[in-house]
């Protein structure tokens, strides 16, 4: 039964489907990473496993040649043996001849205008099945023959074969997808627009033997694009190969759309290279071989119908460089993984280390407790194994002279393993080695195997050593820094800018993961395209990127494959969580001491006001009181004399007078009263304001204050200067509303004086009036 389906398979299946070019609207759903599997005992995935691997045992499968959908076999038998034990035969298999190449390439031509207009999303649907396959009910098949066919331990194989390859398959379909909906501006009457077709001719895929995923990628993503492809397989992962391309199949893919022709390299090369009809080559391999293959295609410019694109890579000489302020269990656990893990044969592995000879001590007893603890074996019968046995018998005598050289330089001493037995597979210990010399050739030459050498240089010197790194190798994939002191990491990462394609900042140099981190390198290292490997990234990656990766914690596969390394991944990662937890504490004590002086600040600036508003309260009050008495006395004064004037008055007038002044003192008694009831309310009423004024600005002050330390609370990480700033303008806005106060109270007092001196008067005014119409009278 076949697994659900993924989203993106489910939005292309649902989705209108049109004959011909796809113009607009195209699917994208966003996918994600498919999940590393742990194979714990007693677990579904590890008894298919187990399963999957007793199938195998002892048995020897028959991969021929797919030429226009036929199986193909020539004379020319080979045998893929198993690493780890070289009489178990594997796979028995063919070299495809000239004349049988030639013919694939005329059967991909044939094939090609047909699959090149076929719609975006009808192509991609077929890789989205392939990677549900490959999810689950494939899953423990290709487990089980990259385990046997390339000496993968479980969960080595399992971050290559399946979580990889699916990723490859998932996001190369959702980028092809986002790629044809990225269209130019259209104005109006015009409308633009992309197509995006296949190259013009076929592309050949030449895969190495050290990541399945690798195979179906080159093969797969020209595929996917529209293109027909020419799949050369390593010689030793044609089992594991052979099953991806048959999975490919299974999901629907066309015959004659992937030819897969196991062969020679040379005649597979001198063959591609002469047709008129190459328009790419994606590689993965050796240098020699590359450059060999670059320098057919120069020869043969004038022959190709289009300029062959060109995309390889071609290996590494990869550095952990390690500063005085580094993490030394980080470094250790990194670097042991990096070099070691499938016995040092990734592109990506950490050959070259560097340490100052202040942390060697240190660095060198964790080193050495820990390889010892590392062992090597039959990744079949035990899956707690670190690694297995190295590929084939041309890389054991590749590394065995290594490590006679090694026994024989005066510069150069083993400190750990270096032992190896072909005796049942091709077993090599892993090495760490001691240089004296950091020019010696093993510092600047790929290995491809577990040898670390290791070069300490004098602490002062790491500036020289930095130039060093990057001059050393003529190749440029990844690099690794170990630093706590970001002012190093800074200075490193400017130093070594050219020196890595993926550069990583206290972690190891491998492990990139698709739609992640974009893998490729440069130099020697060749192009960025296409990616590969472990060191996992999309189809389209543009220039090169330097990806850089800090505090990472190292993925558990070492926990979840049951390895012994004590230095497990949760000390990766301490040393950046360390230094971020030390910068958050002395950033929360400086906002802390910021935030108590700017609130001290201005509770002082809140009492100074305060009492400066009480102050001018109390003047004001004081002022308001003495304006009124002064009213009152002048007021009482202009009563007497008027009624003086009006007893002298009513004097000459007996009878009338003395009723009319009396009336009249009775009235002027009143109105005083009533004037003076009226004069002392308003002064209750203005000294009853400016109480409330002076409370509301001290209540209004006391939230300001509030709100401020609220907020320096909140905000915490700005500056003192900031807040200091802040503290100033709160003053200066006190100061000024503070004079305001002053300069309305001051206004409303003069205002109320004179309105008290024209009421006096007016008084005064209608009394001496009543008067002389009194006298008149």
């Amino acid at each position: 039964m076949l697994p659900l389906l993924s989203p993106l398979r489910r939005t292309l299946l649902s989705g209108p489907r049109l004959a011909g070019l796809r113009w607009l609207h195209a699917a994208s759903v966003k996918v994600a990473n498919e999940p590393v599997l742990a194979f714990n005992p007693g677990s579904p995935e590890r008894s298919a496993l187990q399963q999957a691997l007793k199938d195998l045992k002892d048995k020897t499968e028959a991969v021929p040649c797919v030429v226009g959908d036929e199986e193909v076999w020539t004379s020319d038998v080979h045998y893929q043996v198993s690493p780890f034990n070289h009489k178990h035969k594997v796979a028995k298999y063919c070299y495809a001849d000239k004349d049988l190449i030639n013919k694939a390439i005329e059967a991909a031509l044939a094939a090609q205008k047909e699959w090149d207009l076929k719609p975006m999303s009808d192509r991609a649907q077929i890789f989205l099945k392939a990677a549900d396959l490959l999810s689950g009910p494939r899953r423990a098949e290709i487990l089980a023959k990259t385990m046997i066919g390339q000496g993968k331990t479980v969960i080595q194989a399992e971050v290559d074969a399946a979580a990889e390859l699916i990723d490859f398959f998932r996001f190369n379909a959702q980028f092809a997808m986002e790629l044809e909906n990225k269209q130019p501006i259209s104005v109006p009457p015009s409308t633009n627009r992309v197509v995006y077709r296949g190259l013009e001719g076929f592309v050949a895929a030449v895969s190495p033997f050290n990541f399945t995923a690798i195979g179906g990628n080159l093969a797969g993503s020209p595929a996917l694009m529209g293109n027909v492809v020419i799949w050369k397989p390593s010689d030793t992962a044609i089992l594991a190969n052979y099953a991806v391309y048959k999975v490919l199949r299974e999901a629907g893919l066309p015959p004659n759309i992937i030819q897969f022709v196991p062969a020679s390299g040379p005649v597979f090369g001198d063959t591609v290279t002469s047709s008129e009809h190459l328009s790419g080559l994606n590689f993965t391999g050796s240098v020699p071989t590359f450059k060999r293959l670059w320098k057919q295609v120069a020869d043969n410019l004038d022959r190709y119908r289009t300029f062959p694109r060109l995309a390889g890579e071609c290996g590494g000489k990869n550095f952990h460089f390690v500063h005085s302020s580094a993490d030394v269990a980080s470094v250790v656990s990194g670097t042991l993984r990096s070099a070691f893990e499938f016995g040092g044969q990734k592109c990506s592995a950490c050959s070259r280390l560097y340490v100052p000879d202040s942390l060697w001590p240190k660095i060198k007893a964790q080193l050495l407790e820990e390889h010892s603890q590392i062992r090597v074996g039959d990744p079949v019968e035990e899956f707690g194994i670190f690694f297995s046995a190295v590929i084939e018998p041309n890389s054991f005598g590749r590394i065995k002279k290594w490590l006679e050289h090694i026994r024989a330089s005066p510069n150069l001493s083993i400190l750990a393993g270096g032992q190896c037995d072909d005796s049942v597979g091709y077993f090599v210990q892993p090495c760490i080695v001691e240089s004296k010399d950091p020019r010696d050739r093993i510092m600047n030459e790929e290995i491809f195997g577990p040898i670390l050498t290791v070069y300490v240089y004098p602490e002062g010197q790491y500036r020289e050593i930095l130039q060093l790194v990057d001059s050393t190798s003529p190749y440029g994939l990844t690099g690794a820094v170990f630093a706590q002191d970001k002012n190093v990491i800074d200075e490193a990462t400017k130093i070594l800018r050219n020196a890595a394609g993926n550069f990583y900042i206290n972690d190891k140099s491998t492990g990139s993961v698709v739609a992640q981190q974009p893998f490729g390198g440069s130099r020697a290292s060749g192009e960025p395209l296409p990616p590969k490997g472990e060191e996992r990234g999309g189809p389209y990656r543009g220039p090169l990127e330097q990806n850089v990766r800090a505090g990472r914690e190292l993925r558990t596969e070492n926990v979840r494959a049951g390895r012994e390394l004590r230095t497990e991944n949760v000390r990766a990662g301490r040393e950046l969580r360390t230094e971020n937890v030390r910068a958050g504490r002395d950033l929360r004590t400086q906002d802390v001491r910021a935030g108590r002086e700017l609130r001290t600040e201005n509770a002082r600036a809140g009492r100074e006001l305060r009492t400066q508003n009480v102050r001018s309260g109390r003047d004001l009050r004081t002022e308001n009181v003495r304006a009124g008495r002064e009213l009152r006395t002048e007021n009482a004064r202009a009563g007497g004399d008027l009624r003086t004037q009006n007893v002298r008055a009513g004097r000459d007038l007996r009878t009338q007078n003395v009723r009319a002044g009396r009336e009249l003192r009775t009235q002027n008694v009143r109105a005083g009263r009533d004037l003076r009831t009226e004069n002392v309310r308003a002064g209750r009423d203005l000294r009853t304001q400016n109480v409330r004024a002076g409370r509301d600005l001290r209540t209004e002050n006391v939230r300001a204050g509030r709100e401020l330390r609220t907020e320096n609370v909140r905000a915490g990480r700005e500056l003192r200067t900031q807040n200091v700033r802040a503290g100033k303008d709160l003053r200066k806005e006190n100061v000024r509303a503070e004079r305001d106060l002053r300069t309305e109270n001051v206004r409303a007092g003069r205002d109320l004086r004179t309105e008290n001196v024209r009421a006096g008067r007016d008084l005064r005014t209608q009394n001496v009036r009543a008067g002389r119409d009194l006298r008149t009278q």
